[in-house]
């Protein structure tokens, strides 16, 4: 937390701002215990990170369906692509106008998804809200913002590592694509 601190009076972060960065470091303390993932698991030989990374996102593997079916090796190339994100109550995760690079499946806490002024949804675990992939050749911007309305720890992937490992993959993509439940689209289509 001193570094955060240090951080925020070297660079003068505004109070709203500061506010943010020492909840979202906490709430990311209180999760991870101060652990860097990425930099652990970069001390690992690939196979082993493939293995601890398939361990690590195992309920979203096992649960949703889009990935059921999918061979060992499949799952383990995309457990090596995903990346988990933690928010705090009241933080925006994608701004309207934001281009729509990953989908985020919601492992913990609820997000309201607004038009202006207007809640147009709340989701929650095991929702999954950014854009069918497999429908656009570019990515879309999000007609809407997202925001934390709990404590929400979130399994993100970019579009491109999703693309990589269906290409890598087709026999599998297929299945992905037809079972892939988008609880919440994002795409602006007046944008087309």
């Amino acid at each position: 937390m001193l570094r955060v601190r240090e951080f925020i009076r070297f660079h003068q972060i505004p109070n709203p701002l500061r506010q943010r960065l020492e909840e979202y470091f906490q709430h990311a303390w209180s999760y991870t215990n101060g652990i860097d993932m990425n930099a652990v698991l970069k001390g690992f030989p690939e196979c082993l990170q493939a293995d601890i990374c398939l361990h690590l996102n195992r309920t979203l593997l096992q649960n949703c369906k889009a990935f059921k079916g999918s061979t060992k090796g499949c799952l383990r190339a995309l457990a090596m692509k995903f990346k988990t994100t933690h928010a705090p109550p009241g933080d925006t995760l994608v701004h309207a106008g934001d281009v729509l690079t990953a989908l985020y499946f919601i492992s913990r806490g609820s997000i309201e998804i607004l038009r202006g002024d207007v809640v147009v949804a709340i989701l929650g675990k095991n929702d999954i809200f950014g854009e069918p992939l497999n429908l656009y050749c570019q990515p879309g911007k999000s007609n809407a913002d997202v925001r934390a309305l709990t404590y929400c720890d979130l399994h993100k992937i970019l579009r491109e590592d999703v693309l990589e490992v269906l290409d890598m993959y087709p026999e599998f993509a297929d299945h992905f694509w037809n079972n892939l439940e988008i609880t919440f689209d994002l795409r602006d289509v007046s944008r087309l």
